[in-house]
């Protein structure tokens, strides 16, 4: 069997002259040997193995990166062209359906009004007998042609809920249908059924007029 060890004859004969023991140091086999030096190298190889494999992961991230970023600042100016145009067919969508929205309700305001109008403001009367319950008197002026019928719905109103005031009813020249005025001992009430659809009209065009000179501003900046 073979060992492998480390002596030094020289050494040795000296301390033996001296009469001094000799201590041998370790000793390992060839086969000892031959598995630690196999050992080490696996290990050395692992361990290089794993470094490289990092090295390689960290280079392929940041290679990834580096494509990402590239394809980011490519796609970018497209990106924001492609808002900005869904940006403006969106407002030309929406000028296109208040358009509509303003046509329709031209061509119909005239005869829903006059089916509503007074139904209306018949409504709100009502709402202010309730409102004036304990006032020692209401005063309530109506269009002169519907004065007579909503008279009799008003007392009958005042009846079911109780009011004990007087009530004084009277057309007003000044007032169409769907208008009421209303006052009693602590407030005072206007409406206008008429008016109310006006400003709704009003607010439609004036929204509309909006978005068509953004979108004026937008071509010209084009």
């Amino acid at each position: 069997m073979s060992f492998i060890f480390d002596r030094n004859f020289d050494t040795e004969a000296d301390a033996q002259r001296r009469g001094e023991q000799v201590k041998a140091g370790a000793i390992y086999t060839r086969a000892e040997f031959d598995a630690a030096v196999s050992a080490a190298r696996t290990e050395g190889f692992e361990a290089g193995l794993t470094q490289g494999r990092d090295e390689a992961s960290n280079a392929a991230q940041q290679n990834t990166s580096a494509r990402q970023a590239s394809a980011i600042e490519a796609v970018a100016p497209a990106l924001q062209a492609l808002f900005a145009d869904a940006d403006h067919h969106h407002a030309v969508l929406e000028s296109q359906m208040v358009g509509f929205a303003l046509s329709v309700l031209r061509q119909v305001a005239p005869a829903t009004g006059a089916a509503l109008a007074e139904q209306e403001a018949l409504q709100e009367a009502r709402g202010v007998v309730r409102m004036a319950l304990g006032a020692a008197e209401l005063k309530l002026r109506f269009a002169p042609e519907v004065t007579e019928s909503s008279a009799a719905e008003i007392h009958r109103v005042a009846r079911q809920s109780g009011f004990g005031g007087r009530i004084e009813i009277k057309p007003d020249p000044a007032l169409a249908t769907g208008d009421v005025r209303a006052e009693w001992d602590h407030g005072v009430m206007t409406y206008s059924f008429n008016d109310i659809c006006e400003r709704i009209l009003g607010a439609l065009e004036s929204s509309k007029a909006s978005i068509d000179a953004a979108i004026g501003q937008d071509q010209a900046g084009e």
